[in-house]
């Protein structure tokens, strides 16, 4: 009778986590759609607003800002969020603490540089262009001064399970400009470049202020006096989030490098094809991602326990849900692919093609499981990062031979033979370090 009792709590239990994990996944991927949509709001706004040459420039100095400061985070967030995971499962809240300030330092240095190299920057625009546009360059590198600030406070808020806090906290920034441009817009108020990089700063702003209190509540609620005895490795911890940080770059390399070969060797016509397919078929993926950025702490937190399996179950059970709704999406963008390259123009119809290789890619991809993740979360971020290292290598040589003959089509080729040769060395990596068998095709053969 009380196995029976205790074997009826446990599925109980099961079955509420499941629920828990569904939910924080739908919560995932609802942030991240809206995000998406404030994106696309906003830059329309701004085309509106602003004539094409302050336009340019905020696109472009927004996103030469945004990629300096992914270089400078040097992975700070993603790895505090990991090692106050680990703090929480093994309850040493002076690790937790002395690990929180690491991370506030580290955030403090890196928007110095940031804010020095806008600084930089902006005198030589004033030099180049006159002081009219002196202001432009300045403002956007500190807004991403103080992104980095808002990114870190969310992977911590994130690190205690407070998963919606965190998510809507990454989505304030954008909420925040977006409501404030459409203001600008439909009360016609004249607002130049300068105007809507205020703008951005202001919404990042929020956003930290925000994140902070919420951070050091959740910091302050778990920790102890005991931190003041804690001798921190500051030397140790900033050479292995530098790990992480190489590792995050990689990554976002390998979502551009296809674009900027095309661009410099393939014709205009191929690059604006490809373009549009590569990101309608990235749609697949929503799901999937948003799900990936919630998952790391709880995964950095199991694997603290001696019990692998219920890791490796964990993760089974999010790869098996996440490929359904992939799958489901894939399905969708199959089915109307013509509308959807459509609305990029008439000619765009052109990219089925690719559209539908590039899809089947991403979805064949998706079935060996969060594998990257589960690499960086349990501290074996130098084998993911060595995974990508060789994977980009595959792709930069492989989109120069084939450009010349195939365009388009032989980039798209390449694309999925990278991106199924990242998760199957990914996937061989989690299984040579932990012995976790975490792809879809597994998960099945675990329930079957």
């Amino acid at each position: 009778m009380r196995q029976g009792r205790q074997s009826n709590l446990e599925f109980l239990t099961s079955v509420a986590h499941r629920w828990r994990a569904v939910g924080s996944a739908s919560a995932a991927f609802l942030a991240r759609t809206t995000n998406a949509t404030l994106s696309y709001l906003s830059s329309i706004l701004y085309a509106r607003i602003l004539n094409i040459e302050d336009f340019s420039s905020v696109i472009s100095w927004t996103s030469f800002a945004n990629l300096s400061a992914i270089l400078l985070a040097v992975g700070v967030p993603t790895y505090v969020s990991r090692e106050i995971s680990r703090a929480r499962a093994n309850q040493r809240s002076a690790v937790l603490t002395a690990q929180f300030v690491f991370g506030t330092r580290m955030c403090f240095a890196s928007a110095i540089v940031l804010v020095g190299i806008g600084f930089g920057f902006s005198n030589f625009v004033a030099f180049r262009a006159g002081s009219d546009q002196k202001l432009l360059p300045f403002l956007s590198f500190c807004s991403s001064a103080i992104s980095i600030f808002a990114a870190y406070y969310a992977a911590v808020i994130l690190a205690f399970d407070r998963v919606k806090s965190s998510l809507w906290l990454s989505t304030t920034p954008l909420l925040v400009t977006t409501s404030a441009a459409a203001l600008i817009y439909f009360l016609k108020i004249p607002t130049a470049a300068v105007g809507i990089a205020v703008l951005a700063l202001g919404g990042f702003l929020v956003a930290a202020l925000i994140g902070r209190l919420l951070a050091q509540s959740e910091t302050n609620a778990f920790a102890s006096a005991a931190a003041l005895t804690v001798s921190p490795s500051y030397i140790s911890w900033l050479g292995r989030s530098a790990a992480i940080g190489i590792n995050q770059v990689l990554a976002s390399s390998l979502t551009q490098v296809d674009i900027l070969l095309l661009g410099r060797v393939g014709a205009a016509e191929d690059t604006s094809m490809y373009f549009a397919a590569s990101r309608l078929a990235f749609i697949t993926t929503f799901f999937f991602v948003a799900t990936a950025s919630i998952i790391g702490p709880r995964i950095s937190f199991l694997s603290s326990e001696a019990d692998r399996s219920r890791l490796e179950k964990y993760c089974r059970d999010m790869a098996l849900l996440s490929f359904i709704v992939a799958a489901l999406i894939a399905l969708f963008v199959v089915i109307a692919r013509n509308r959807l390259l459509a609305l990029f123009g008439d000619h765009f119809v052109l990219a089925s093609p690719l559209l539908l290789t590039l899809t089947l890619g991403w979805l064949l991809s998706l079935g060996f499981g969060f594998s990257q993740i589960v690499l960086v979360m349990t501290g074996f971020e130098k084998d993911a990062s060595t995974v990508l290292v060789s994977t980009l290598s595959i792709n930069v040589v492989g989109d120069l031979l084939v450009i010349p003959t195939f365009g388009a089509y032989g980039v798209s080729w390449v694309a999925v033979a990278s991106m199924i040769w990242m998760a199957s060395l990914s996937s061989f990596a989690v299984r040579r370090r932990l012995g976790l068998k975490i792809d879809v095709i597994s998960a099945l053969r675990a329930r079957s």
